[in-house]
C-alpha cells in the first residue's frame, strides 16, 4: 500500500493500495498482459467508487481488446458504457486527434472533463493513456513537457492519472525522465510488483512526515491544555451554587452539578432524563407542569434562550423549590443547535422575603386607614361645634377622602406606583355621571409612589373647584384632561393640561385660597415641577409639567 498521501479512494492496485485525489503516477510494463492485469483492476475500482473514466489506449491493447477484458471483472460495464460513466477510446481520439500535441489544451481539457464528470454526479475523473504511439524523438519529448506539468496541474483537483510506458520501447534516459514526472512508478519485476518514488517525492514525503510529528506533538499538547481546561470548567461549575446542567439537541441530560442535585432531592441519570433535573414540575400558581414543555423544553424546540420564567421543583419527599432557569441553546460553528445548557437559581429565600415584604405592607396599610379614619374622627369632633355640614368640615373631609383614595390605588399595587389614568378617573368620578362630560386623554404612564397622592390631592382640589364654581357646576360643562411625555435632561417630563369648557363665565378670585395654594405652591416644591393656573372667561386651565422621576429629597 502507498503511505504519505492522505488517501482518498482505492486504486485497485494491490501494491499502490488507496490514492489521494491528484495522484498521477506511471506503470512500466512489459508485455499485454502485464497492461491488463493493471489497467483492468484500476478502472473497476474506479467504477465501483463511482468514478467516471476515461481509458485511452494504444497497442498492444486496443479499445476493443481492453473493452472485453474489463467486461471479464464487470459485468454490466455495456450499462456502463451506455450510461457515459466510461469511455475507452483509441489514443487517436485523445492525444493524436490534432497535427501536433498541445500541452495546454490537454491541461484544459482534462479540467473541463472533471467539471463535467462532477456535474454529472461523480465523485471525480480516473483516467489513462498508454503512450506507445509515440514514434518519434520530437514526439516523445514534447509528450515530455506535457507530462512535467501535469502533476502540478491535477493538483487539488478530483483526477487520478496513470500514465502506461512500454520499457522495452523505452531508452535508459527516457525511462528516467518519466519516473522524474510523476510522483510514483508502478513495475512488475520478477512477477513482483513495486513502487519506486522519485527523489524530489521521497524528500517531500519525509518532510511531510516531520511535519506531521510536529502536529501531532503540538495537538498532544493542545490536547493536554484542553483537557485541563476541560477539568477547570467542571471544577468552576461544580463549586457554583446554583444548579447547572447541559443537554443533547434532543433533550437528554449529559452533564449536572452537585447543586442539581441539592435542588431537586435526587441524582439524574445522563442520556435517560430529559429536558429538566426535577423530579415533578409546577407552574408558579400551582398547576403541573409537564417536562416537554418546562422552559429547557421550550428553549431546544424553538431554539432560542429563555428569560422571565419562573417555576416550581417538587422534590421526591414532596418539598417544593420555587426557582428562575436560564436555558440557552448551544450552537456549533455552522450554528447548529448541539444541545443547551440551563442554570436553575433557587428563590425560595426570595419568596419568603416578598411573602413577609407583603404582611407588612398589608399592616401598614392597615394602620394608615385606622390612622386616617382617626383623623377624620378627630377632625369631625372639631368641626363639631361649626356643625357637620359647614364648608370648613365638607372641604377637610373630601380632601381627606381624596388623601384615602389615592392610598388605596398604591395599594393595591404594593406602592410600587399608579397609572395616572386610573388616578384622573378616580378622582372625576363623583362629578361626571355620564362619560361625556369628561375627555381623558394621554399614553400609559405609571407614577411613582411619591407623585401619586400628591398629584392626586390637586386633581382633587380642581374637581372640587369645577363642582362648584366651574365645568361641572351646570348641566353643559365638560372637563378635558390630557397629557404626554417630553424630554427634560436625564429624567422624562409629564406635561399635563386640565381644561374646563361650557361652564360659568370664570373670574379670577380675589384672593387665594387653600385650593389654589396647594396646586400652585406646595405641588411645585413637592415635586420640583411648574404649575400654571388660569382663570380663563371660558373656563379655568391648569397646566401641570413635572419630571417623573423627582430628586430623591423632593
Amino acid at each position: 500500500m502507498l503511505t504519505g498521501w492522505g488517501c482518498s479512494c482505492s486504486s485497485g492496485i494491490d501494491a499502490v493500495g488507496d490514492l489521494p485525489w491528484g495522484a498521477h503516477f506511471c506503470h512500466l510494463y512489459e508485455t499485454r498482459d502485464d497492461l491488463v492485469d493493471t489497467l483492468v483492476p484500476f478502472f473497476a475500482a474506479g467504477l465501483e467508487n463511482n468514478e467516471q473514466c476515461l481509458w485511452v489506449t494504444s497497442e498492444p491493447l486496443g479499445a476493443d481488446e481492453a473493452t472485453r477484458e474489463l467486461a471479464r471483472r464487470v459485468p454490466d460495464l455495456s450499462c456502463r458504457i451506455e450510461r457515459g460513466q466510461i469511455q475507452i477510446v483509441n489514443h487517436s481520439a485523445w492525444y493524436t486527434r490534432r497535427e501536433r500535441l498541445d500541452a495546454d489544451s490537454l491541461l484544459r481539457e482534462w479540467g473541463e472533463a472533471e467539471h463535467s464528470a462532477l456535474a454529472a454526479g461523480y465523485s471525480g475523473l480516473r483516467a489513462t493513456g498508454n503512450v506507445t504511439f509515440l514514434r518519434t524523438r520530437e514526439g516523445w519529448r514534447e509528450f515530455e513537457r506535457y507530462e512535467a506539468r501535469v502533476t502540478e496541474a491535477f493538483a487539488g483537483r478530483r483526477l487520478i492519472a496513470l500514465c502506461s510506458y512500454n520499457i522495452d520501447k523505452s531508452h535508459a534516459a527516457d525511462v528516467l525522465d518519466v519516473v522524474r514526472n510523476h510522483q510514483f512508478t508502478v513495475v512488475r519485476r520478477s512477477g513482483e510488483w513495486e513502487v519506486l518514488e522519485n527523489a524530489e517525492i521521497k524528500r517531500a514525503k519525509a518532510e511531510l512526515q516531520k511535519v506531521n510529528a510536529e502536529l501531532e506533538r503540538r495537538v498532544a499538547e493542545r490536547t493536554a491544555q484542553l483537557a485541563e481546561r476541560e477539568q477547570h470548567l467542571l471544577d468552576l461549575l461544580e463549586a457554583l451554587p446554583a444548579a447547572v446542567y447541559t443537554t443533547d439537541a434532543a433533550g437528554r441530560i449529559t452533564y449536572f452539578n452537585q447543586a442539581c442535585v441539592e435542588l431537586a432531592g435526587r441524582v439524574p441519570t445522563l442520556g435517560s432524563d430529559e429536558w429538566c433535573v426535577t423530579w415533578r414540575l409546577y407552574h408558579p400558581d400551582g398547576r403541573p407542569l409537564p417536562h416537554d414543555e418546562c422552559p429547557m423544553a421550550v428553549a431546544l424546540k424553538e431554539n432560542r434562550p429563555i428569560r422571565g420564567a419562573e417555576a416550581i421543583a417538587e422534590r421526591p419527599d414532596g418539598t417544593r423549590v420555587p426557582f428562575i432557569p436560564y436555558p440557552t441553546p448551544l450552537r456549533d460553528a455552522s450554528g447548529n443547535l448541539v444541545g443547551a445548557v440551563n442554570m436553575l437559581v433557587d428563590i425560595s429565600e426570595r419568596k419568603k422575603a416578598e411573602e413577609l415584604q407583603r404582611l407588612l405592607v398589608e399592616e401598614l396599610n392597615h394602620r394608615v386607614k385606622n390612622t386616617l379614619a382617626a383623623v377624620q374622627s378627630i377632625a369631625a369632633q372639631t368641626f363639631r361645634v361649626a356643625g357637620p355640614g359647614t364648608a370648613a368640615t365638607r372641604a377637610f373631609g373630601g380632601r381627606l377622602m381624596a388623601l384615602s383614595k389615592a392610598h388605596d390605588l398604591l395599594t393595591k399595587d404594593r406602592w410600587k406606583g399608579v397609572q395616572l389614568c386610573d388616578l384622573i378617573r378616580q378622582e372625576l368620578a363623583p362629578y361626571a355621571s355620564s362619560g361625556a362630560r369628561t375627555i381623558i386623554e394621554g399614553p400609559d404612564v405609571r407614577l411613582p409612589p411619591n407623585m401619586a397622592v400628591p398629584l392626586g390631592m390637586a386633581l382633587h382640589e380642581l374637581a372640587i373647584n369645577a363642582a362648584k364654581y366651574g365645568a361641572f357646576s351646570n348641566e353643559a360643562g365638560r372637563v378635558q384632561v390630557e397629557w404626554e411625555l417630553a424630554e427634560s435632561g436625564n429624567a422624562p417630563l409629564l406635561r399635563l393640561r386640565w381644561a374646563e369648557q361650557g361652564g360659568p363665565p370664570v373670574k379670577k378670585p380675589a384672593r387665594q385660597g387653600f385650593g389654589s395654594r396647594l396646586i400652585e405652591r406646595g405641588l411645585s416644591r413637592q415635586l420640583n415641577g411648574e404649575v400654571r393656573l388660569e382663570y380663563d372667561p371660558a373656563g379655568v386651565t391648569c397646566v401641570f409639567e413635572l419630571p417623573l422621576i423627582p430628586p430623591k429629597d423632593g
